[in-house]
């Protein structure tokens, strides 16, 4: 079994690896970043440690809102490093076979562009499951270049 951790953002369900998940809390003051990186919507002070807040509207090409008062900061651990992501409202957790997840390919046209993430179903919910992956490598891509 996959399990996940599931959490709106603009009114999209999004999921995902329930082990990359360091820890999460209420939104505070996201501070703008020393230095200033596409993908990026600032910084989140974490006990010291400042956190790079990661941008999804952006990656996803879709207009940047704001953050809510009641949003949440999921911090996320990757390859040593701390990275976080902001989250309207977070679900909770759920656990799917791994041939429950589809991968957005075999749905998508065959001349569109080509997209690491995929979908599940969990109680009549389609999910958006994200492939941290990609979306640390375009950032990190977009950060070597800016």
């Amino acid at each position: 079994m996959l399990e996940f951790l599931t959490f709106e953002l603009n009114d999209t369900k999004i999921a995902l690896p329930v082990e990359a998940v360091s820890s999460i809390y209420e939104a505070v003051a996201i501070q703008p970043s020393k230095i200033e990186r596409p993908g990026i919507l600032g910084d989140f002070n974490l006990h010291g440690e400042m956190i790079p807040v990661l941008n999804l509207d952006r990656h996803w090409k879709r207009e940047i809102k704001t953050t809510k008062l009641d949003s949440q900061i999921i911090v996320l651990n990757h390859s040593q490093n701390l990275v976080a992501i902001i989250a309207d409202d977070v679900k909770g957790t759920i656990r799917v076979e791994p041939n429950a997840v589809m991968s957005l390919n075999a749905v998508l046209p065959q001349d569109y562009e080509q997209n690491p993430h995929g979908l599940t179903v969990y109680d009549n919910e389609i999910y958006f499951v994200l492939d941290l992956e990609s979306i640390l490598a375009t950032q990190m891509d977009e950060f070597n270049h800016a």
